[in-house]
């Protein structure tokens, strides 16, 4: 992991392509603010290459916002998102007028997955390897504990993270923007 700025860090994977957002940057980063650690370590990310492209696993903290113009859904945590352009888009997938692979967190922190590909977030959906739901009862009970445990909508904790897929990409660079909250998080976003 690399330090760029007060609170802004950049982690690289594989071999990035070399056509990216961050690449187009016209002017330098102006980014303000109190330094914060960043909000995971390299060792919490995994990343894997496979023909299909590259995937990433990182630690999820609080609710997710953010992917750029999404008109059908403003709240991400548990859901699944393509971010793909599409001047009408049918559901909540992610697609939009203006995507960006840019998500924050109400931990305070974002990150900006640097692909202009077609990017797919699984928000709260990666579970790491071991961990399992936990029910009141066996498998099979008919108690109300067992039914309700099934069937909870289960919000980001110790076994749900977010896993990122790139189509094509045998790499890729990740920026880790940390703030005190949501805002202090866009801000340094926005003045990178």
């Amino acid at each position: 992991m690399e330090k760029l700025e007060r609170g802004v860090y950049r982690m690289s994977f594989g071999t990035p392509e070399t056509y990216t957002y961050v690449g187009f940057r016209e002017y330098p980063a102006r980014v303000a603010g109190e330094d914060h650690p960043a909000p995971f370590s390299d060792a919490e990310v995994g990343f894997e290459v496979s023909a299909r492209g590259c995937s990433l696993t990182m630690p999820l903290r609080g609710e997710v916002y953010g992917f750029g113009l999404q008109l059908k859904a403003f709240r991400h945590t548990l859901g699944k998102r393509v971010l793909r352009c599409n001047a009408d888009a049918p559901s909540q997938s992610g697609e939009s007028h203006a995507p960006v692979p840019f998500f924050v967190t109400t931990a305070g922190y974002g990150v900006l997955v640097d692909s202009a590909r077609d990017v797919a977030f699984y928000c709260g959906q990666a579970r790491r390897k071991g961990a399992s739901r936990h029910f009141a009862d066996a498998p099979g009970s008919s108690s109300p504990e067992a039914t309700d445990a099934a069937y909870r909508n289960e919000l980001p904790g110790e076994a749900t993270g977010m896993r990122v897929e790139i189509p094509v990409a045998a790499g890729v660079d990740i920026y880790l923007f940390a703030g005190d909250d949501m805002l202090d998080a866009v801000r340094k976003y926005v003045m990178f």
